[in-house]
């Protein structure tokens, strides 16, 4: 269920994050929905790390796969 997965990730998810997917390494891809400058970017969150931006444009991220 959606709240056993919340239970599970609470603790690495940092604030105003979204999951809205995970790595075979349990790593989480999330959007990011604090107000300001980064809203709506997305990133890569491997466990015990900081984040990395995957991208700023989420159709661009989709663009690409379409291309490759």
């Amino acid at each position: 269920t959606i709240e056993a997965v919340y239970k599970i990730i609470k603790d690495i998810l940092p604030n105003g994050y979204f999951p809205i997917a995970w790595d075979p390494g349990g790593a989480l891809f999330c959007f990011d929905l604090n107000k300001g400058g980064t809203y709506g970017f997305l990133y890569f969150l491997p466990e015990g790390d900081d984040p990395e931006l995957v991208t700023e444009n989420f159709q661009d991220l989709l663009d690409e796969l379409i291309e490759t």
